[in-house]
């Protein structure tokens, strides 16, 4: 049986991870989004992307990146 996709907007990593894996194991495909211009200042917001796309390839998730 084929997953239903799910588009999870992620702030952070520490958010993802937890979320993630409970619509996983709801049989979800989860699907990370990130788009978070209002995190500031820039350098927060460089962290917390380096942090989601570490986390996407850990799990093995699809990421898009706006």
């Amino acid at each position: 049986m084929d997953r239903i996709p799910l588009l999870l907007h992620t702030c952070c990593a520490h958010c993802a991870a937890y979320t993630s894996e409970y619509w996983e194991t709801r049989g979800f495909q989860v699907v990370l989004f990130w788009y978070n211009p209002n995190i500031h200042p820039f350098l927060e917001h460089e962290r917390r992307l380096e942090s989601v796309i570490t986390l996407a390839q850990i799990k093995n998730l699809p990421l898009i990146i706006d």
